[in-house]
């Protein structure tokens, strides 16, 4: 396995060991976003564990129908997802909190203030906050996978300068 951290470009983030995706409930968007992420950075060979947390979750609770709708729709199977607390033994020292909203981000530096340098939006380069769609429709649940994927673009291109996977031809 290749270690992406010393291809990162002048100015991009390193890489972290380890990201947690992190939204309220843990059942509508982090569940996507760990998801989306683990596959873009398995693509890319870097290593880097991926997993997800609420900050008020509804722990042992599945994804969101709709959730796991369109990412069945797409290849990815997340039936299995359970909610999650965001716990200080989750993170370590080389860990990423990315966060949904920048109330998360928030709560987190309130909770647990020594983590402050490991809080990222995920939509930093792009909406900025992505909307929660929990109880939404499915329009409002398209719109939050649509920011979610191109957070995850923009932080893999800016965020973190990794290169697109390579494709062996035949």
């Amino acid at each position: 396995m290749v270690d992406r951290r010393e291809e990162a470009a002048v100015g991009a983030r390193p890489l972290p060991s380890q990201v947690v995706t992190v939204c309220v409930g843990n059942v509508c968007r982090s569940p996507i976003a760990h998801a989306l992420l683990a596959v873009a950075l398995r693509e890319r060979g870097t290593g880097v564990q991926v997993t997800s947390a609420g900050v008020r979750a509804c722990v042992g609770l599945p994804a969101d129908p709709l959730s796991i709708q369109l990412m069945a729709e797409r290849g990815i199977d997340i039936s299995g997802h359970r909610g999650r607390q965001l716990l200080p033994k989750q993170v370590d020292g080389d860990t990423l909190l990315m966060v949904m909203s920048d109330d998360q981000a928030r709560w987190i530096r309130r909770q647990r203030g020594r983590l402050s340098s490991q809080v990222a939006a995920l939509g930093r380069f792009t909406v900025g906050d992505i909307d929660d769609p929990v109880g939404g429709t499915r329009a409002q649940f398209e719109r939050a996978l649509g920011e979610i994927e191109d957070g995850i673009q923009a932080w893999l291109e800016q965020g973190w300068a990794l290169p697109h996977p390579r494709v062996t031809r035949s």
